[in-house]
């Protein structure tokens, strides 16, 4: 959040995986509502890698014929 922003440096934030760009006077519920979905991105993030993290795992438990047999 800030009180003097401009283009540029909302683009410096964002780049580097800011997800907003709050400007003063701002409302409390405003920032609530984005911590909340800042949450819900990392929740929903989680669960994707996790997904990911239990595939690969499965895919190791692999036999080379089991293998061989997926990648055809």
């Amino acid at each position: 959040m800030t009180s003097y922003g401009d283009v540029p440096m909302a683009l410096r934030a964002m780049k580097p995986g800011a997800l907003d760009f709050i400007e003063k006077p701002f409302t409390g519920q405003l920032l609530l509502n984005r911590v909340y979905e800042a949450l819900a991105l990392d929740a929903r993030e989680r669960s994707r890698q996790a997904q990911r993290d239990a595939a690969t795992t499965r895919l190791a438990l692999l036999s080379a014929r089991e293998r061989e047999v997926l990648d055809r």
